[in-house]
């Protein structure tokens, strides 16, 4: 009986592929080092491009990514312009206009990053009292983060915001950036202020990123195939 049922799902698969070969999946993102991003060439890289990359292949679709401010990505995805985002946060709102895969494609830390020169303890989000904080706008916060009276939060968008966000932190203009850690890293990195800044041991939050369809997938196999792959490859 299992193996019976094995060859029916394999020659579903085939038949599906098939019928998928050929064809594209339109998909928009913001950059995110190293979960997605651009080379020096405007090439998309990044772990988790690779991994939709390989499973949209192996079900004969061609997986096409632009990049795009992040208030953009989403109004596209809301209008049905879009078939999908790369690296995206689950939170209730973005459900009612998106379907998520099963599984996420990477986890990351919403670190908390200071100067130095002014040192910073986080406990809760009492410890952020009198502080101005450099966030990101559209991005997908804790609730209670952004619903938080004690501090000011001072939102950005478009290209590069995250990297404007951490030279407003250098010139003093805000006290803190809430930034992916590893993101967070590299930019520091390529400005050379590896040694004046620097995060706290306890992050604001961990966050999983996702592969969201269009609505319009609603009913599609599509998803239902593209989670299969990618549980088998999380299996192993």
């Amino acid at each position: 009986m299992i193996k019976l049922f094995l060859k029916v799902n394999i020659f579903i698969t085939i038949i599906f592929t098939n019928y998928c070969f050929g064809k594209e999946f339109y998909a928009a993102t913001e950059a995110w080092i190293p979960y997605v991003y651009q080379d020096k060439d405007n090439n998309p890289k990044g772990i988790d491009y690779f991994l939709c990359k390989k499973i949209f292949k192996s079900l004969g679709i061609d997986f096409k990514l632009d990049f795009l401010p992040w208030l953009r990505v989403l109004d596209m995805l809301k209008k049905n312009e879009k078939d999908g985002i790369l690296d995206v946060i689950k939170n209730p709102e973005r459900e009612k206009f998106m379907i998520f895969s099963s599984r996420e494609l990477s986890t990351i830390d919403f670190a908390i990053f200071y100067k130095k020169n002014k040192p910073f303890k986080y406990e809760n989000l009492n410890s952020f009292t009198g502080k101005t904080i450099a966030i990101m706008r559209g991005y997908s916060y804790p609730k209670d983060f952004l619903e938080a009276k004690n501090f000011i939060k001072v939102d950005i968008t478009g290209d590069s915001g995250s990297e404007r966000n951490f030279k407003k932190l250098i010139y003093d203009r805000v006290d803190l950036v809430i930034e992916n850690k590893t993101t967070g890293l590299q930019i520091l990195k390529k400005l050379g202020e590896e040694k004046n800044v620097t995060l706290t041991e306890k992050s604001l939050d961990k966050l999983k990123l996702y592969l969201s369809f269009s609505m319009k997938y609603k009913n599609d196999d599509l998803v239902k195939y593209f989670n299969n792959e990618l549980s088998k490859i999380k299996r192993n």
